[in-house]
Formats: structure tokens, sequence, C-alpha cells
């Protein structure tokens, strides 16, 4: 059994009916992960950018992808290479800590 992967949201992608595509923080070597979750999950527990997933089961899908083809079939660089990633096993949501804001005060002039 290995070891529980943590994983910083970076961002939040497509959402379908389903499932939700969501980034994460770049890895050592630069390559930007991601992983569908199921959009009912994302919207209950309110994943969004800075939440740390803890997962028990994290598996690389498929290689890495450094291009694709547009809609002109044209091969497009990306700039950050990316990686699917499939999450399983027990995950373990953490909302990231912050300072309360001072209510913002509208000034018309």
């Amino acid at each position: 059994m290995s070891e529980s992967t943590e994983l910083i949201v970076a961002g939040i992608g497509g959402s379908g009916a389903k499932s939700t595509s969501v980034s994460f923080t770049l890895t050592d070597k630069g390559v930007r992960p991601w992983a569908w979750i199921k959009t009912s999950i994302v919207a209950e527990h309110n994943i969004r950018a800075g939440v740390t997933l803890t997962v028990s089961d994290v598996r690389a899908f498929g290689n890495v992808q450094t291009e694709y083809e547009n809609e002109n079939g044209e091969l497009v660089q990306l700039d950050k290479p990316k990686q699917q990633l499939l999450l399983g096993g027990k995950m373990t949501i953490k909302q990231p800590e912050f300072e309360p804001l001072a209510q913002l005060e509208v000034v018309s002039v």
C-alpha cells in the first residue's frame, strides 16, 4: 500500500453533469496534473483553488500530454505539459486558511 498523495487545487475547468475537470499545482517536473472529480463532490465540498486534497490512491492515466490538435487539425504546443490522474480510495479535503476580509465598502464618486 502506498502513501497518500497531497494535491493542491490550482483551478477548476470544464464542469459537466457528472464530472468536473480539476487541475492541480505543477509537479517538480513542470507538469500540470489534473483529474475528473464528480461534480456533486466539487459543489458539496466547495473544491476550488487553494483547497488541498489528500488522496489514498492516485495513478497516472496515459502519457504526459505536451500538445493537442486544434479545430483546424494543427498541433498546438501546451505552455505546461499536463498529466491526467485517476483518483481512488479515501479523499480528505482541507479548505485553505485565511484571514477574514474587512466588509467591502462601495464609494460612488
